[in-house]
């Protein structure tokens, strides 16, 4: 069985079955499912810019080759010189748009792993609470009068 079952039946249980444990069981739920949205929104922004990056390298890239190869045809020892100097240029800016790409990769990842973190708090939290709770119903069952007929 796997985590998230265990938690389904844990809270199933600790409610009761009724209105609050199904309560308790949607809210629980529903805070899981808008993390792992948080988090697929985060792998395609991730994604996408490792992907728009790519892209901008590659046109970059075919434009200063193309570049080149005219240079090169019309074989002008100085502006190939030149070129040269451009694309070493170019290059270096390539370099410092994936150094830039890759820290604010690393930004997200860091959000993703700070929110997880967040997210495994809040279901120790919810864990005690919802033992707090399932022992106050057992004292309620088992001291009260709902077995007693009154």
């Amino acid at each position: 069985m796997d985590l998230t079952m265990f938690i389904n039946a844990a809270l199933s249980a600790a409610g009761g079955g009724g209105v609050v444990g199904a309560l308790v069981l949607a809210l629980y739920k529903n805070s899981l499912k808008k993390e792992e949205e948080q988090r697929e929104a985060e792998r395609q922004e991730r994604k996408e810019l490792s992907e728009k990056l790519e892209i901008l390298e590659k046109e970059k890239f075919a434009d200063l080759k193309r570049e080149f190869d005219e240079h090169v045809k019309e074989a002008r020892p100085g502006e190939l010189a030149l070129q040269l100097k451009y694309l070493a240029e170019a290059l270096k800016e390539n370099t410092s748009l994936q150094r830039e790409n890759a820290l604010q990769i690393a930004r997200i990842d860091k959000n993703c792993a700070a929110g997880h973190a967040e997210l495994l708090k809040e279901i120790a939290a919810s864990k005690i609470w919802l033992a707090n709770l399932n022992d106050s119903v057992q004292k309620h069952i088992t001291n009260g009068r709902i077995h007693r007929g009154n």
